[in-house]
């Protein structure tokens, strides 16, 4: 049976995983940018930082791999990219996930 995202059946959980990109411009929102994450932490699979790029100005940067619902995804990015001086950039894979409660032998 081909599972899909347009199926009534309200019990399935699918989900999507990808990168987050993301870039901070103003170092004091470091602290703001961990908070956001923070809330997110069930649905985050990896993070790498990487603190003042040698640039001037200075950015840090820090990819996320994510794996969640879409409405998730646009939770964590739009209240990233609600931060004055950071900037969101997403990269998600074309494929649907779902969780073994939803998969049907």
């Amino acid at each position: 049976m081909k599972i899909n995202s347009q199926s009534s059946d309200q019990s399935r959980s699918f989900l999507r995983i990808g990168v987050v990109g993301i870039f901070i411009y103003s170092p004091e929102k470091a602290k703001d940018v961990n908070n956001v994450l923070s809330d997110f932490s069930a649905s985050i699979r990896g993070r790498l930082g990487i603190p003042s790029v040698k640039s001037f100005p200075k950015i840090n940067l820090i990819a996320v791999v994510f794996e969640g619902t879409t409405d998730e995804l646009g939770s964590l990015t739009g209240k990233l990219g609600n931060l004055e001086g950071v900037e969101v950039k997403t990269l998600l894979s074309k494929k649907e996930l779902f969780t073994e409660s939803s998969h049907e032998n």
